[in-house]
């Protein structure tokens, strides 16, 4: 399931140039190496590398990552239901290619892999592959058009509703030559087509047709897919390991925007059972690299040999244009979470300040915005063109066009009184007074209780302060803290009241917003964990994704972010504006920009180190 979730691709939004080199030239589209969501590539004219990587990185080494709680059942990530294994679907797939390549430093732009040319329509009605004529599988036969359709057609059929989805906007996949496929969508009800679609297909990694139609994708879990990546699976221990080895004769280690990248030898990843475990593990140099998730650790438990003689490198990464935010999800599903009044009462007793104070060293920010950082958060008093654009919208709620709910604050020493008050208003519009001790109904007289389920214990102590909250207005919390096989399964089935989750957001909102809050995936295992079924947010998600311009793209990411915010289906807790990383000093890296969240497979292994 988590593999599936995050093979699903996550783009924005194009506006067409006019220039040699660019996407499009005059009315009719030229073969090109890049394409951008928005004005013209960054390396249009030819790109050698990308500055924020290495060029020269030195080859070799043997890398141990850390997993930490979320075991693994299977080698496939497009096993719909499954837990796959890290490396193989998170983020880099280590064992696959791309038709194109992701730039790491601009909003959006896509480079050359699998393909090396491409023609974009104009009118987006059409995307067309030129496939790399050196391109190769790991069995040595040659990645034709034959397999790109077939990976198309297969993982619609297999893999799950998020690929169902999608393939329904193609029309045809029409193989124009040996190594020539063209990928053609349906028009949208207006007439005009889809602005993100050929960027979605262009991210999908490409199988084998020899091999996915020889095996049952619910068969042999651990058998791994061909795939023509710079990496193949050399060894597997069931939820304990896995071990990447570089790809002998890999046929793209000199592509301009690989350059840099897959540097380690070998790649292995080390599963735990907690972050204490495997911290241990990372001071006792069994483990490499380490992100650090808890701020106290970060304060005050680098004091061990390694870190005292300065083997051990410690730093903040930064970065201004991306953030993953922390929120609390009501179940929709489950009464009394179904009751706009109940979840606004339930969101008012969250004591940010203190839990910031105590729990993470004050690093965390707190947002009303789904976006936070980004350039798409909504503003109060409403605009006269929302309020337009609103009404024009199915079945939107009169609340849409009051003030925005706003974040409840306090001193942080652990005081809500404050907030009691008008959470109990909130509670009593609802049905549910205080009555013996606790929040009971008004007509059964059952008392309030909700579970609270976690799989991460990082997020233990932060669900004990909620519960003390909780008590105080006479709501009983339960925490249910499971195994991620046991999580994800009640996640599928929905089987929860409240979960903790993360989001993250970018310069590009597109499809994704589909797959957290689409009421196509209120009703089946998705990322939208609240059961968020709205005709209104599924329009506004429409028009953001095939707006054709920055403006509109940011109109109808602000008009979402209302409609999220005044629904209130789940309470945004916090984000922190870097990542604190440990690593042994073996392990060296290109500079760490800003602006974007470097790959961890641009590192490399220091030559001929040993960690003392």
């Amino acid at each position: 399931m988590r593999c599936f979730l995050r093979c699903c691709a996550f783009l924005a939004l194009w506006a067409s140039v006019v220039a040699k080199g660019a996407i499009l030239v005059g009315a009719s589209a030229e073969r090109v190496t890049a394409i951008s969501m928005r004005g013209q590539p960054k390396h249009a004219q030819g790109l050698t590398h990308f500055s924020v990587y290495n060029p020269n990185a030195p080859q070799g080494g043997h890398v141990h990552f850390a997993e930490i709680k979320h075991v693994f059942d299977t080698v496939n990530p497009f096993a719909f239901g499954a837990n796959c294994a890290q490396g193989v679907g998170r983020y880099h797939f280590l064992t696959f290619d791309t038709l194109m390549e992701k730039a790491p430093n601009e909003p959006f732009s896509l480079y050359g892999r699998l393909a090396k040319y491409v023609i974009l329509a104009p009118d987006r009605s059409s995307i067309t592959f030129y496939l790399d004529p050196r391109a190769r599988f790991h069995d040595g036969s040659p990645v034709l058009a034959s397999d790109v359709k077939a990976t198309f057609e297969i993982l619609a059929e297999r893999a799950g509703p998020a690929y169902k989805l999608f393939h329904a906007k193609i029309k045809s996949i029409d193989i124009l030559g040996k190594r020539i496929v063209r990928i053609v969508f349906h028009p949208l009800a207006g007439g005009n087509y889809d602005k993100e679609a050929p960027f979605t297909v262009a991210m999908r990694a490409i199988l084998s047709e020899k091999d996915i139609k020889s095996r049952d994708f619910n068969q042999d879990p651990l058998r791994p897919l061909m795939g023509s990546g710079p990496y193949t699976i050399e060894s597997v221990d069931p939820g304990r390991s896995i071990t990447f080895v570089r790809a002998r004769n890999y046929w793209g280690r000199d592509l301009p925007a690989l350059r840099g990248l897959y540097n380690f030898d070998r790649i292995t990843y080390d599963y735990f059972s907690s972050d204490v475990v495997a911290f241990e593990a990372f001071k006792a140099g069994l483990i490499d690299h380490w992100v650090e998730t808890s701020p106290q650790r970060w304060a005050s438990g680098y004091d061990f040999p390694a870190a005292k003689r300065n083997a051990v490198v410690r730093t903040p990464v930064f970065f201004k244009d991306a953030a993953i935010v922390t929120f609390l999800v009501f179940n929709l599903k489950r009464a009394p979470l179904h009751n706009r009044h109940v979840r606004l009462a339930l969101g008012g007793l969250f004591d940010f300040e203190w839990m910031n104070k105590n729990l993470h060293h004050g690093t965390y920010s707190r947002n009303a915005s789904h976006f936070a950082v980004m350039p798409f958060e909504a503003k109060d008093p409403i605009t006269a063109a929302e309020k337009g654009a609103l009404m024009a919208l199915p079945d939107v709620p009169f609340y849409a066009f009051e003030p925005m709910p706003t974040l409840t604050q306090t001193k942080g020493d652990g005081n809500i009184r404050p907030l009691l008050g008008p959470s109990q208003a909130l509670f009593k519009k609802a049905g549910w007074v205080y009555r013996h001790g606790a929040l009971r109904h008004v007509k059964t007289g059952k008392p309030l209780t909700l579970t609270l389920v976690i799989t991460d214990r990082r997020f233990e102590k932060l669900a004990l302060m909620y519960k003390r909250g909780l008590k105080k207005a006479g709501v009983t919390l339960t925490i249910k803290l499971v195994d991620s096989a046991h999580y994800q399964k009640l996640l599928g089935q929905r089987d929860y009241d409240l979960i903790i989750t993360s989001y993250g957001t970018g310069l590009s909102p597109g499809i994704e917003q589909q797959l957290y809050y689409g009421s196509y995936f209120a009703d089946v295992p998705s990322r939208n964990h609240a059961g968020v079924n709205s005709k209104a947010i599924d329009a506004v998600i429409d028009n953001m994704i095939r707006a054709d311009s920055h403006e509109a793209q940011v109109f109808y990411c602000q008009l979402l972010d209302r409609l999220l915010r005044v629904g209130y289906y789940m309470v945004p807790l916090g984000y922190k504006s870097s990542s604190d990383v440990a690593f042994w000093r073996c392990l060296a890296h290109p500079p760490l920009k800003t602006h974007f969240i470097p790959s961890i497979y641009a590192w490399w292994w220091v030559p001929g180190c040993k960690k003392q």
